[in-house]
């Protein structure tokens, strides 16, 4: 696809974010679990760094454009979907402080993706070349 960058482990580099899209959803729809830390909040630092770090994966993954916003959109989707599920299962509730919670780590992911920092699994990639015998 013309979308996505020019990388040697291409295929390794989506898996790995695939499963970390599969356990976003399969934290979301199990039973919630018990907070290491008790103070109001403390899951809302949750949901924003996961869905910051899915839009900043994948944006390491896509080259700079249009297809950020299509990724930024379609995580904001996956965090509403996912939060209707938790309110239709009965096990948790819909929360609309969760889903301003993904949809600001979708901001921040997004925001470092449209930065040099995106460029990171590209230097990466050029080092173990170099590595390479």
């Amino acid at each position: 696809m013309e979308s996505l960058r020019d990388l040697r482990f291409l295929k390794l580099w989506l898996i790995l974010g695939c499963i970390w899209v599969g356990l976003v959803i399969f934290l979301s729809l199990t039973p919630a679990p018990t907070q290491p830390f008790d103070f109001p909040g403390i899951d809302k630092v949750g949901h924003a760094c996961a869905y910051g770090f899915l839009m900043f994966w994948f944006g390491l993954i896509t080259k700079p454009g249009r297809a950020y916003r299509y990724l930024g959109l379609g995580f904001v989707l996956m965090g509403i979907i996912l939060e209707c599920m938790q309110g239709a299962l009965g096990d948790r509730t819909f929360e609309w402080g969760d889903v301003a919670a993904n949809a600001f780590g979708v901001i921040a992911g997004l925001a470092l993706s449209w930065t040099k920092l995106s460029e990171a699994l590209l230097r990466v990639e050029g080092k173990l070349v170099q590595n390479e015998p």
